[in-house]
């Protein structure tokens, strides 16, 4: 059985589908009938909730307790307080309110355990895993999450009437009322592919009605009455004129819809006084020009995003078949007139821009197992049956759920005595018969398909005495388009030591962007200290976080954490010993997270579920304040070094990082809206911008670093070396020159690290040289961290010069190295390599 059910979670409006015999079916409201959408609004009477269209309309009336656009605030630890019941209320419960609105579109013989619902393509981990904790607060048991453009698609390819050509490559644009993505797919082979995309979480049409709000209907208010700071007053949660703000952005809404099909529209405010007791009866014509001039840098804005993807994946516009055009925002003029000059390729809008994301999704939930325990296995490719004779032998199958092809084959096993046994496959419209065949072991049939329909098969088995039993599992394959799998939004990093800034960190990409969920993979990873049995304060932290790999870690987003501390080991674990970290990611973003000890054999796990990021307004403003500091040293430090790029793209920067400060500094801390979330996005993307433009810095301090490490090896090897490190030394020179033409910093970093490898292998070849660190290290006792366990080393050390166990000494100086303060490996003197104790780092590995 497969879910069916599809559910597009939009910020201004949803919609709901169900998927029955290759046709999908859009569910009008009952209560609002022929409106096949329901407004994403919820208010609240006494003990009364009130949802869609009739909550929407009570916005005017009594704004305190309406409320919309939560959307934007999902994966956030916002609340919205609700005076008329006196409680609060999470995105997460009032999407739930919504979800459960929509299963009253239903008749009453369809199934509603599960659901298939939509979220944006650039929804990050905690959004993501927060939609799915709304669909589970709604009552379903079983919630599988599909992107937006995906599901778009989905419904353009798998209408008869739309032909999607082969290895042809097509973009969705999708502005809808909360959200932006554009994407980038292909078909091939019949299976549907994400290439690439991109997104802000934080534009659309309800950014288009604040606009009218800020710019437009405030001015004219303090122009005409009595007002001082109206806007303030209106965005903050206690400002006087607070609930005018909402009433306000409605307004601006309908009058934005109007601006779709007219040249202009008349603005009519009223409902309340100014601050002088007049009230408050404006009216005035907005045409759609203005409203063109005030929307147009964020189109624009949507365009370039277009061009960037494009350029990165090797492309340009005529290489695009069409633009498929999702979301109601879609119908505003500008849109469709800048696309067109700009992209320059076909604007497709055959699909209802509101319905189609719900329509994609039933489509997708068609091809989706159902994995309700009481009625399925655990593996959705070979579900056993549910109930079956206890004479009857136990089947498992597996066929794709979706196909292009003419046909596809079954592949049946079958468990337990099959002599005797027949079994008979039909299609449910009579075009197949398989007839009466005799059952084995394993079994092949194959099954021809009605294109563009779902084809449903029933099996049935003869028992020897000739009994007929129907096997519980209905066969389906949809005729339509499948998908390869859900691209991954964003990289998912480990944030590690970074060997190159003592005290600091860096990104270690696991999984990255564009990679096909579901996901797995080990790292294995060196400990760089000790951990002491029974010590809390020893420990080290895997950090997991979310964003581009090449940023530093506080411009990439937190998923979660496993801390593994001395009190929880069995033995004491010295430096240098390796932990293996695997981590597991599924459709649904669910992430686990194991790490291995070799050296105690135990393995700790965490399984990461976020639904909630916590951004309060003095961390949003520590962050900005932080982000200042480092401006300011790195532009100090482009101009000594004379680093003109990067001075170049600082300047660049310049207008927008000041403007964020401004804003963050302006934001009330009792802000209503979103835009504290949106200022901390800046936040990221301009720290982001920075990282990318020191890339050519980040090389020529590499190059720095191995020219030291090439002059030290030369000195070494040429004077203690034999003929094969000599060769070693030549083969790596010879790489140099590549390299450095190239300016490929990862490489040339690498080639470092051989380098002071071969400078390290010849230097504790010498036994004269371990002897002297080991003499070194002897006149550190006052100073170790564990000065037990620093005598019971440095009497190994002894006992292995006596017994000339040079591999044994090395080993003893390691764990010597690891007893010592962070104070001392700032002093690179210290170290007789001439190559500096390495900073332990605050992470651990």
């Amino acid at each position: 059985m497969t879910i069916n059910l599809g559910i597009d979670l939009g910020t201004t409006n949803s919609a709901i589908a169900y998927a029955k015999e290759g046709r999908v079916q859009i569910f009008s409201n009952p209560k609002d009938m022929g409106r096949r959408t329901l407004p994403s609004v919820v208010g609240f009477r006494k003990e009364r909730t009130i949802i869609g269209t009739k909550a929407r309309e009570r916005m005017e009336k009594d704004p305190k307790n309406v409320f919309g656009v939560f959307k934007r605030k999902m994966g956030t630890s916002e609340r919205f307080q609700v005076p008329a019941s006196g409680r609060e209320e999470s995105p997460i419960t009032l999407s739930s309110y919504i979800l459960r609105e929509l299963l009253t579109f239903l008749p009453a013989d369809i199934s509603t355990r599960a659901a298939v619902i939509t979220i944006p393509a650039s929804f990050d981990t905690v959004q993501s895993k927060a939609t799915e904790a709304a669909g589970i607060a709604a009552g379903f048991e079983q919630v599988s999450l599909l992107q937006e453009p995906i599901a778009a698609s989905l419904a353009f390819a798998n209408q008869a009437e739309n032909a999607v050509p082969e290895d042809g490559k097509w973009l969705v644009y999708d502005l809808g009322g909360g959200t932006f993505d554009v994407a980038l797919l292909s078909i091939t082979d019949g299976e549907m592919k994400v290439i690439d995309h991109v997104g802000d979480n934080f534009l659309g049409g309800t950014d288009f009605d604040r606009m009218i709000v800020e710019k437009i209907m405030v001015p004219k208010l303090e122009e005409e009455y009595e007002f001082t700071n109206l806007l303030d007053e209106m965005k903050s949660a206690k400002g006087k004129y607070n609930a005018q703000f909402y009433v306000l952005r409605q307004r601006a809404e309908e009058i934005k819809i109007q601006l779709s099909t007219q040249e202009s529209a008349e603005i009519l405010i009223d409902g309340f006084d100014d601050e002088d007791g007049e009230e408050v009866d404006l009216e005035f014509t907005f045409s759609r020009n203005d409203f063109n001039r005030i929307i147009s840098p964020y189109i624009e804005g949507t365009m370039d995003l277009i061009v960037d993807l494009l350029q990165r994946n090797g492309l340009t516009a005529e290489t695009l078949e069409f633009v498929l055009l999702v979301g109601g925002s879609t119908f505003i003029p500008l849109v469709r007139e800048r696309l067109e000059a700009r992209i320059g390729r076909p604007l497709n809008a055959d699909i209802d821009p509101t319905t189609c994301v719900a329509e994609g999704a039933a489509a997708y939930a068609a091809t989706r197992p159902l994995r309700l325990k009481a009625e399925v296995s655990d593996n959705p490719a070979t579900n056993e049956p549910a109930a079956a004779p206890a004479s009857a032998p136990k089947l498992k199958m597996a066929y794709p759920r979706a196909s292009r092809e003419e046909e596809e084959t079954l592949v049946g096993k079958s468990d337990g005595d099959t002599d005797g046994w027949q079994y008979r496959i039909l299609r449910q419209d009579g075009g197949f018969d398989s007839g009466l065949r005799p059952l084995k072991g394993r079994f092949f049939e194959d099954l021809p398909l009605v294109s563009g329909a779902f084809n449903t098969f029933t099996l049935t088995l003869t028992s020897p005495e000739g009994k007929s039993h129907e096997h519980p599992e209905t066969i389906g394959i949809n005729g339509g388009y499948a998908i390869s799998g859900q691209p991954l939004p964003e990289d998912i990093t480990l944030e590690v030591d970074d060997p190159e800034r003592p005290g600091g960190s860096r990104c270690l990409a696991v999984f990255n962007k564009n990679a096909v969920l579901p996901l797995r993979r080990t790292i294995t990873r060196a400990l760089n200290r000790p951990l002491r049995k029974g010590y809390e304060e020893d420990q080290i932290r895997i950090n997991v976080l979310e964003g581009p790999a090449g940023a530093s870690p506080e411009a990439n987003k937190k998923i979660g954490f496993l801390s593994i501390t001395g009190r929880q080991l069995s033995r004491d674990v010295s430096s240098g010993t390796d932990v293996e970290i695997s981590l597991q990611m599924n459709e649904n973003r669910d992430l686990t997270v194991m790490a291995y000890l070799a050296m105690t054999g135990q393995e700790f796990e965490e399984t990461f579920t976020p639904t909630e990021r916590h951004t309060p307004l003095d961390l949003l403003r520590l962050e900005y304040n932080n982000l200042a500091r480092r401006w300011e040293d790195e532009r100090a430090a482009a101009e000594r070094n004379e680093e003109y790029e990067l001075l170049g793209v600082m300047k660049s920067l310049q207008e927008e990082f000041e403007d964020l400060g401004r804003r963050i500094s302006g934001l009330n801390a009792d802000d209503a809206t979103d835009e504290r979330y949106q200022l901390e996005d800046r936040r990221r993307t301009i720290v982001r911008k920075m990282d990318s433009a020191m890339v050519n810095r980040v090389f020529h301090e590499a190059l720095k670093k191995y020219e030291e490490a090439k002059r030290k090896t030369i000195l070494l090897v040429e004077t203690e070396g034999t003929k094969a490190d000599q060769k070693q030394l030549t083969d790596l020179r010879r790489q140099e020159t590549d390299i450095l033409a190239a300016g490929m910093t990862g490489k040339l970093e690498s080639l470092t690290r051989q380098m002071n490898d071969l400078h390290s292998r010849v230097y504790v070849s010498s036994p004269a040289n371990l002897k002297n660190h080991f003499n070194q290290l002897l006149m550190m006792r006052g100073v170790y961290t564990d000065a037990r366990m620093a005598e019971t080393f440095i009497m190994a050390g002894q006992t292995a010069i006596s017994q000339e166990n040079w591999p044994g000494l090395l080993n003893v100086i390691q764990q010597l190295h690891g007893l010592l303060p962070r104070s001392v490996f700032q002093n690179p003197g210290n170290d007789s390599t001439g190559g500096g104790i390495p900073d332990l780092g605050k992470i651990g590995f």
